[in-house]
Parts: structure tokens; C-alpha cells; sequence
């Protein structure tokens, strides 16, 4: 049987305290500097597993970047493309009503006033007509337009 003094639990109770002071005082550090990790020595696995979450949200970061971009670009072709689409039902348009015999000079003139539009904004327009005889009509009356042209 071992014998217990009162020099041994005085020692034991001093070496608790001082335990329990120590880790209070740890606890302190890390809420003060709101940092778990202080040192590398502190949690080897820890301080490994942070800086790999701190890469991940990184590459995270710039996935939502590149995703943003992404939208961008996407918007900017989306609107390109939607010009596109009403350039060219309207050259659909233009090609309708180039191709009936009974337009009138109005219509005519209509039209040319609108391929000059789209020509100087640097837009191709094709208009057709019911005949070769109607082609090199509407042909003549663009070439007195001024309006630059080509008859297939």
C-alpha cells in the first residue's frame, strides 16, 4: 500500500492548476487572434487539412469567376445572335417583296432606301425576284440609286 502525504496531493493539485492554466491560457490565445492554428507544431493534420481547404476555396473562388465570365460571354453572343436572326428575316422580308410583280415604285424605293441603310452599317442584303426580267429591273434602278449591288 503506497502512502498518500500531504506534500503529494498538494504537488498534484499544483500540477493540475497549473494544467488547467496553461489551457485556458491556449483557449485565450486562440479567441483573441480568432485563430485555432497558431503554430504548425499546435495540430500537423490540422494546419495540413486548413491549408488544403484554403486551396480548395481558392479554385472555388475562380470556378464563380470564370462562371461570371462565362455568363458574359454567353449574353454578348446570345444579343449578337439575336441581330443576326432579325437581319436576316428581314432580308427574308426584303426578298418577299422584291419578288412580287406588283411592286410600285414606292416599294421600290422603299427598298432600295433600306438596302443603302444596311449596306453602310456594313450588312449584306439579298432580294430576289419572280424573274430575270425583274432582276435586271430592280438591278437597273439600284445602279440609279447609287446603290452598290451584284444580280445572280
Amino acid at each position: 500500500m503506497t502512502r498518500v502525504t500531504q506534500s503529494m496531493i498538494s504537488r498534484t493539485l499544483l500540477a493540475d492548476l497549473h494544467d488547467v492554466a496553461d489551457r485556458l491560457a491556449r483557449t485565450q490565445r486562440k479567441l483573441s487572434s480568432g485563430k485555432e492554428l497558431e503554430r504548425p507544431s499546435d495540430n500537423p493534420y490540422g494546419v495540413s487539412r486548413a491549408l488544403q481547404l484554403r486551396d480548395e476555396l481558392g479554385q472555388t473562388r475562380q470556378y464563380r469567376r470564370n462562371a461570371a465570365e462565362v455568363n458574359s460571354w454567353q449574353t454578348v453572343a446570345d444579343t449578337a445572335l439575336r441581330q443576326v436572326a432579325d437581319h436576316v428575316l428581314r432580308a427574308r422580308e426584303l426578298l418577299i417583296q422584291g419578288a412580287t410583280d406588283t411592286a410600285s415604285p414606292e416599294a421600290r424605293q422603299a427598298i432600295a432606301t433600306e438596302i443603302k441603310a444596311r449596306q453602310e452599317k456594313g450588312q449584306p442584303v439579298l432580294v430576289g425576284t419572280v424573274s430575270i426580267e425583274k432582276s435586271e429591273m430592280l438591278s437597273e434602278f439600284l445602279t440609279q440609286q447609287g446603290i452598290r449591288h451584284e444580280v445572280l
